[in-house]
Formats: C-alpha cells, structure tokens, sequence
C-alpha cells in the first residue's frame, strides 16, 4: 500500500492531506475524501483512509485546519469548527480543495467519488452533498445535522447517509427531525440510521468521552439485534438502485443483518468500506463494514 503526505492549498493556507491507494493495481479507481473530527487531521482519519485502500479505493484525508494542525484542547477545536461551519462558503473552499487533489489524481476515476466524515468531518461532507458537489455519495458519522446553508429542492446529487447515535448531546433529536425534513423538502436521497444507547464519537477508539457531557464513555452500539432494530426503523426514500454482484471483500463476525436488510438500509449513498473501523466492544464494525461495502457497490460500480 502506497501512503503519502499531499501539500496543497486554499488560498493563502498551505493544507498537508494523507493519500492512501494500492499502488499494485492498475486503472482508474474510485476516489473517496476523508474527513477529520473536531481535533485536525490525525490518526482516526488516516487509518479509515488506509482502510478504504486496502479494499481497492483511492482515500484522501483532508486537512481542513490547515499546516497540519491538531488541536489538544477542546475549546481552541469548537473555536475552529464554528468558524468553518458558521461560514459555508469558507467551509466548502476548504472541502473543494481537498476534493480537487482527489480528482487530479491519475489513480482515481474522477466521475466516481464519495466522501465520509467523522464528527466535524460529517458536516462537511453533508455540506459539500447541500452544495450540489458531484459526488455519487456521502457518509456521515456522528457530525451534527444542522446548518446555515439548507440544501435546496433538486440541487443535491449525492446519495446521503447520516449513522448518528440516539443519545448523541451534540445531535438532539429536534435536530434529526429537523435534518429529515431538510432532505425531503430537497427531494434528496437519504438515509438515517441512529444507534440505541450511544454517545458521540462512536468510531473512534480512541474517544475519551471528553464530547459527551456527563459521561465518561462513548457507549457504542453493542449488537446485531440492536443494529436491526435500528435499521428497520430508518428514514429513507423509496428510489432504490440495483446492487452489484459479488461476496462481501471483508469477513463479518457474528452475523448482523441479512443480505435484505442491508440493501434497504443502505439507501443509494457512496461510501466508506470499513469507514467505521474495529471499535471496544462496538457493533459498529458489523454497521459501518457491511453498510459500506453494499452502499459503494451499489453507488460506484454500478455507476
């Protein structure tokens, strides 16, 4: 596997991304933008970008900080995050400089790319999805759902998928009804899939709880039961695309949902093989691998 730093800039503002591809295959490929949590570009993101390339993709992890930064101390990161969000257009520059590395690359086949976030890096990759970036799809994990720059009826060509938890303190429940009713009202492809009982940052391994107020964990999904139920509740429209054939590329311990179950919970959203990644005690290795895996054959192969 091929990985390497990629400088290039917004602006003024010099930005270190990751690329991450298998440099033993030939041909154009499709092309996924990774984007960070709340904290900069670290080593979360770059390992679901090695991820991503170990399963045939080219992944790019933006640096939306710029120079590399990575923040320590969570008030310096809300001051950062609230700037960007608070100002789409700035927020997108940002994005689309990322996205255009991504799109010059002679590996990727740039009519079919995809982005994931994860926390912050949801929200931007939901952003680029309002704007009417060409993308065949987004992921979203645990970002929030709100934003100044509402998607508007048509413009959206992305496929959406928002996995946030139930219990999330930075995504209310007023806030996922008010992102659902956004979609609709822009006639959007969507998904959204909550997890019971889990907190905030329940990708990360590494997540200290320091982003869930009142707790000292991230309380991750825990079962395939759980993740079924979850599921068969979602929130969706009814256009369905065809799925590719094929074996999953990724082995699934302990089942989780069936072959039906995962095509209609996945919607028409590119995205994330393995996005998710092995999480302590988490059902989100089962979610985000075989959600992954069925959503980017269908949005990707088939396009």
């Amino acid at each position: 596997m091929k990985t390497t730093d990629i400088e290039y800039r917004d602006g003024a503002l010099t930005c270190r991304g990751f690329i991450a591809y298998d440099e033993t295959k030939t041909g154009r490929r499709p092309g996924v933008l990774v984007v960070h949590e709340a904290f900069g570009l670290g080593k979360h993101a770059m390992d679901r970008a090695k991820m991503l390339a170990g399963l045939g993709y080219v992944a790019f992890a933006a640096d939306m900080f710029g120079d590399r930064m990575q923040v320590t101390e969570l008030p310096k990161a809300i001051e950062i995050i609230t700037d960007l969000l608070g100002n789409p257009p700035k927020l997108l520059a940002r994005a689309d400089a990322a996205l255009e590395v991504l799109r010059q690359r002679p590996e990727v086949d740039a009519a079919r790319l995809g982005g994931i976030g994860f926390c912050f890096g949801g929200s931007t990759v939901l952003q680029l999805a309002r704007s009417g970036v060409d993308l065949k799809g987004v992921v979203s994990f645990h970002g929030a759902l709100s934003t100044k720059a509402p998607a508007k009826a048509g413009s959206v060509k992305a496929g959406i998928l928002s996995c946030t938890g139930a219990d999330d303190p930075m995504i209310p429940a007023d806030q996922v009804v008010a992102f659902e009713e956004e979609m609709r009202a822009a006639k959007a492809d969507w998904q959204v899939i909550q997890y019971g009982n889990t907190l905030h940052s329940f990708t990360n391994p590494e997540a200290d709880g320091s982003l869930n107020p009142g707790s000292s964990t991230t309380r991750r999904p825990t079962s395939a039961r759980g993740l079924r139920c979850a599921t068969s509740s979602r929130r969706s429209s009814e256009r369905r695309a065809p799925i590719a054939p094929g074996k999953d590329p990724l082995p699934v311990r302990g089942g989780g949902l069936d072959d039906r179950g995962e095509r209609q919970a996945c919607g028409g959203a590119e995205v994330a093989a393995a996005s998710a990644g092995p999480c302590r005690n988490s059902g989100v290795t089962i979610a985000g691998r075989r959600l992954a895996i069925t959503k980017a054959r269908r949005s990707v192969d088939q396009s």
